[in-house]
């Protein structure tokens, strides 16, 4: 099963752990799984968080980041008022080329991104779609060939052929795997 750290008791987790004090509770290459939600952004040296997530994990062991993205259209919208700025709660900003890099450096292999959809342009969508005498939005598919997909199928292929190619969503989730080290190659190193 999983196992809920947070440093305070306020949301009630299963283990009660500061991930800034070392040593971790766990022993070395015995964690299948590590989730970090909204974690690493809050954390003063992230790339040590993921070093040591990668020597308690097991080999080929997941890892799961969700955090903001500095690159998601909210930031740009809102730019000086966009909530993952919450200084000073959040130490770091990370983009999808800065996270793939951090983890690469700690020895991760980066399998997937995935963007969630910003509520900014889902709602847009939705009063568009939901308006009197609505017509199909620029970009979306065909009723004809497809059916009515309905304002959520739309939003998500309009934010593809369109604002998802420049901006990512909201915020972002990374889904990365512990490497293994090869013959004559030391843990951590490597491309």
């Amino acid at each position: 099963g999983f196992v809920n750290v947070d440093r305070e008791m306020l949301c009630q987790p299963d283990l009660v752990f500061d991930l800034e004090t070392t040593p971790w509770p766990w022993r070395e290459n015995s964690v299948a799984e590590v989730h970090a939600y909204h974690t690493l952004e809050h954390l003063p040296a992230p790339l040590l968080a993921l070093q040591h997530a990668s020597r308690w994990m097991k080999d080929d062991g997941l890892l799961v980041i969700r955090l903001p993205n500095l690159r998601s259209v909210d930031a740009w919208y809102y730019q000086d008022n966009w909530e993952g700025w919450k200084v000073p709660f959040h130490f770091y900003h990370f983009s999808p080329a800065i996270l793939k890099r951090l983890l690469r450096m700690a020895g991760f292999l980066v399998m997937l991104f995935e963007f969630p959809l910003s509520p900014l342009f889902v709602n847009a969508v939705r009063r568009v779609w939901s308006s009197p005498g609505r017509r199909q939005p620029l970009g979306a598919v065909s009723p004809l060939k497809h059916g009515d997909l309905g304002w959520e199928a739309t939003a998500k292929r309009l934010f593809r052929r369109s604002l998802g190619r420049l901006f990512k969503g909201r915020g972002m989730v990374a889904y990365a795997e512990k490497r293994r080290p090869s013959t004559g190659e030391k843990e951590g190193q490597g491309t």
